[in-house]
């Protein structure tokens, strides 16, 4: 319906609805409800005025009554896909894989041609170990918007796996999963003569480390290689399951100079243990928010650990909650660094990591490097459901909510293991 034709309540609904998002962005969340209530009030069988109601109370933690509205506006528009994909979103936070995948096969069904919905399809067949299935939907997703990286804009052909001169393998998505799949690099060399990865500045010296990298780079041209490759189509690329995956670990190694600058820094007491808490926060996409609100920890909470006797403990977190170090009874040189190759020096020195689910987490297991990830209940694919092993990193141990939202279970588990090293 347009502006000119719609009925006064719909405009009424219309600018509620446009208030509420700009209170939310505006971080007024009081004034947000106050708008979503009244354009339900206005009309409670508006879908729309339910759908942005139901995603508020999601934003704001109330995962219970954004269900509820979605179930009400999936009863009014049973083809509604984003309605569809939002339960399925929800039941994936609750840490119920198979309901959620029930939701998203309805909304193939009603959009099989929707590269979206295979895609979302994808994360949940990964989390349940389907790589076979998984690897082929991921991989329907690339150039999607806001889903996988798009190609930027070379003009020669995508690798088909065939032997070749030169190949790029270029970045996408977050800095971890460049980390965690360069690994593929040593497949990628035995079928081409030169192996060359364009990645984000800040990963670059610490990519060069890899054996298989003949080169990582933060530009290229087009003349610098034959064909190309986005670093997550590699799995696909090479058929990897589950029992499959190279792990060649360590395939990323610190600088011996600057780990020995850091060494000799270090005059703690006891085990030397880094701690992250927190990942980047992403305040540019609805998904991006509610994934990085339930991955991220508080220093606070880790203060159990804090206390304990001969242990000192340093800081690897880098943004904006960097800054809860101060006054704690931890060690924070991260003004100090400049990229992935200082944090990797500094990892070098260290007993043990425990990181959230972040960037962090996958260099000091591409190092080798002993490391517990802490990961919500909503697990990201990678962790398999929260598996305590990780087929990834062999070096690894997941500690796993067990409610969502609440670390208390995983911070005292964790207390309980530093007592015993």
């Amino acid at each position: 319906m347009s502006a000119a034709n719609a009925t006064p309540s719909a405009l009424a609904v219309t600018n509620a609805i446009d208030e509420a998002c700009a209170h939310w962005a505006n971080g007024n969340v009081d004034g947000a409800l106050a708008s979503c209530n009244r354009a339900l009030a206005i009309d409670p069988s508006s879908v729309p005025a339910l759908v942005n109601t139901g995603t508020i109370m999601w934003l704001n933690g109330d995962v219970v009554s954004a269900e509820r509205l979605y179930a009400r506006a999936h009863e009014l528009d049973p083809t509604h896909i984003g309605v569809m994909l939002n339960i399925a979103t929800l039941r994936n936070e609750e840490g119920d894989l198979e309901r959620s995948l029930q939701w998203i096969e309805k909304a193939q069904a009603a959009r099989p041609a929707s590269q979206e919905v295979v895609w979302r399809r994808a994360l949940i067949e990964l989390a349940m170990g389907d790589y076979v299935d998984g690897w082929a939907h991921y991989e329907a997703g690339l150039g999607h918007a806001d889903m996988r990286g798009k190609n930027p804009g070379f003009k020669t052909l995508p690798w088909d796996g065939i032997p070749c001169r030169r190949l790029l393998i270029w970045h996408e998505q977050g800095f971890g999963d460049t980390v965690q799949f360069v690994r593929y690099a040593k497949l990628c060399k035995e079928r081409a003569e030169k192996v060359t990865v364009l990645c984000p500045p800040e990963l670059v010296s610490l990519l060069r480390s890899c054996p298989a990298v003949d080169d990582a780079v933060a530009a290229v041209r087009a003349g610098d290689f034959d064909q190309h490759i986005s670093i997550m189509s590699l799995p696909y690329r090479f058929r990897t399951t589950v029992d499959t995956i190279p792990a060649p670990i360590p395939y990323l190694f610190a600088d011996e100079r600057l780990a020995a600058k850091w060494h000799h820094r270090m005059r703690g007491p006891g085990l030397r243990v880094g701690l992250v808490w927190s990942g980047n926060v992403r305040k540019h996409q609805l998904r991006f928010q509610v994934i990085d609100r339930n991955r991220r920890l508080s220093l606070e909470a880790m203060q159990p650990w804090l206390d304990l006797p001969s242990i000192t403990f340093y800081s690897l977190q880098k943004g904006e909650s960097q800054k809860e170090a101060e006054g704690r009874n931890i060690v924070d040189w991260m003004d100090e660094v400049d990229d992935f190759a200082d944090t990797a020096a500094i990892i070098a020195n260290l007993d043990l990591v425990i990181s959230a689910d972040t960037s962090v987490a996958h260099v000091a297991g591409a190092m080798g490097k002993r490391v517990w990830v802490l990961s919500r209940l909503d697990a990201c694919w990678r962790w398999l459901r929260n598996r305590p092993d990780s087929p990834w990193y062999p070096t690894a141990r997941v500690f796993g909510q067990t409610e969502r939202g609440s670390w208390r279970s995983v911070v005292d588990a964790v207390r309980e293991e530093l007592t015993r090293l």
